[in-house]
């Protein structure tokens, strides 16, 4: 962890203690060492600060190609640790850095959807986090935010169990079907995290 983004783990936990209740749970899900590919729902620009300072270990974030041309944001974010990527189509670029970033034994930090949604229905996973995970068949943690983050609300971030991707597909699976079946396994458990937290 550099010191850089030290002082930016500790000031954004002060923020999400006086601006919101924070509570985190299952943190002990995320391996302490090697890497590791952290999946979440995505609501809010809050969301990848919010991961991040939920887990001891620094978090190297896939952010869309743009922020990284705003001033100041842009050389801020990429002296965090995070990297860009072109929505819209694949970007092999990108997908090879993070490929290269669990080989390397660190944490990536992915939203599987592409986008922020709003609200308690969950977006499709986009291929991507299948094709990293298979490639590189680190352990996945799903992650739930559950969160509107109006200043007071409660912002909750719930860890789950991980799991790798050789683990869940059918061996028998064309690339393609094994990749979009990793992406429904991880949106399956995100669902299902939130759902419990919310006692339905």
């Amino acid at each position: 962890m550099t010191v850089f983004y030290r002082l930016m783990w500790l000031v954004f936990q002060a923020l999400l203690l006086v601006l919101f209740r924070w509570r985190v749970e299952g943190s002990e899900r995320v391996p302490a060492t090697g890497g590791v590919i952290l999946a979440s729902n995505h609501v809010s620009w809050w969301d990848p600060p919010v991961v991040g300072c939920s887990v001891s270990r620094p978090v190297r974030f896939m952010a869309k190609a743009e922020l990284f041309r705003i001033p100041v944001l842009g050389p801020a974010i990429t002296k965090l640790g995070a990297f860009p990527i072109r929505r819209g189509k694949p970007d092999r670029q990108a997908l090879k850095k993070a490929i290269k970033c669990i080989e390397a034994g660190e944490v990536l930090g992915m939203f599987p959807e592409g986008t922020r949604i709003r609200g308690e229905e969950l977006g499709r996973a986009q291929d991507g986090l299948g094709y990293i995970a298979l490639r590189t068949n680190a352990p996945i943690v799903p992650v739930a935010i559950i969160a509107d983050y109006r200043v007071g609300s409660e912002v909750k971030v719930i860890f789950g169990e991980s799991f790798r991707a050789q683990d869940v597909i059918d061996p028998d699976l064309d690339r393609k079907d094994a990749i979009r079946m990793v992406g429904e396994r991880v949106m399956d458990c995100i669902k299902d995290l939130m759902a419990r937290a919310e006692g339905k």
